[in-house]
């Protein structure tokens, strides 16, 4: 899902290539990035060792050998 609306705002720069267009889209991006990890800590409290097996078999966040 994030990997998603990371690529649609990339391609909306296709669309309309502006700076305001580029703010909104790391505005965006990095405010994905940073939330990534809250969401994983707070997944981990909810599912405990069942969220953590998921992660270890899907050890990338976003981009395949990224992150």
């Amino acid at each position: 899902m994030y990997r998603a609306a990371l690529v649609g705002g990339l391609c909306s720069l296709l669309i309309h290539p502006h700076a305001a267009q580029a703010f909104w889209v790391v505005l965006v991006g990095f405010t994905f990035v940073a939330f990534i990890p809250i969401e994983e800590r707070q997944l981990i409290a909810a599912r405990g060792e069942a969220y953590e097996r998921y992660m270890r078999q899907t050890p990338h966040r976003l981009f395949r050998g990224v992150w």
